[in-house]
């Protein structure tokens, strides 16, 4: 009994959250039911690195103090009772404002390569984030 409620207690926090793993798994899952026209147009923008591969980088760059500003668009709270429409929202973004966001600039014929390429390694980490 006591063995039991310390390995809950000890492997508790890896349940909070998907890791690298939950992340890659998720990408490679998405790589799978890409239609033949996504499949191009990301192997075009990134070659031939994968969505699992790719899905971890926004944690990654997290420690990187230029990647501040993403830190907010990783979740959002919603009080029980209440619908994303009601919550009182973040100016830094969040989830999905960023999700929305980051397929805009995927569809954005303007954006250069690496705003693209970011936008894509950002909504491929955030969809799993939000499936958590």
């Amino acid at each position: 009994m006591m063995t039991s409620l310390v390995s809950m207690i000890l492997f508790s926090a890896n349940s909070l959250a998907w890791g690298p793993t939950g992340h890659r798994v998720v990408g490679e899952v998405a790589q799978r039911y890409l239609n033949k026209s996504a499949e191009r147009g990301i192997k075009k923008l990134v070659g031939k690195e994968g969505l699992g591969m790719m899905s971890n980088w926004p944690d990654f760059v997290k420690s990187d103090r230029s990647f501040d500003h993403a830190g907010p668009w990783h979740y959002v709270t919603i009080p029980e009772g209440l619908t994303y429409e009601q919550i009182e929202k973040d100016p830094k973004g969040d989830i999905v404002e960023a999700i929305g966001r980051m397929i805009a600039a995927l569809k954005d014929k303007n954006a250069d390569q690496t705003k693209k390429i970011q936008a894509l390694k950002f909504l491929v980490h955030f969809v799993g984030d939000i499936h958590q």
